[in-house]
């Protein structure tokens, strides 16, 4: 097993900005690294999640048709109970057509 290492996100789609054209799907991406592997977790910030939840619990999140409403600041969170939770943000922008 060897010694517990608290998360460390190593990547977030692009870098943390995404301009989405109207009506795309989007599918935003995170992974982190840690011991045990942390859990990954989707929230979005002051608001709800396009599907209505308040998370969604997976290294990927997609979102299907992508409009106004659904852009703003995702943000992801590992966790793995070892020391303090390591979170990475993604502003979705939307472009109208």
């Amino acid at each position: 097993m060897g010694w517990p290492v608290p998360p460390k996100i190593t990547h977030v789609t692009s870098g943390g900005h995404l301009q989405v054209r109207k009506g795309s799907p989007v599918r935003l991406e995170c992974s982190a690294t840690g011991n045990p592997m942390p859990n990954i977790t989707w929230t979005r910030k002051n608001n709800l999640l396009p599907n209505g939840e308040e998370q969604f619990s997976n290294p990927v999140y997609v979102i299907e048709n992508m409009d106004r409403h659904k852009g703003g600041t995702y943000i992801c969170t590992a966790n793995n109970g070892v020391g303090v939770v390591a979170t990475s943000q993604i502003i979705l922008h939307v472009l109208c057509k």
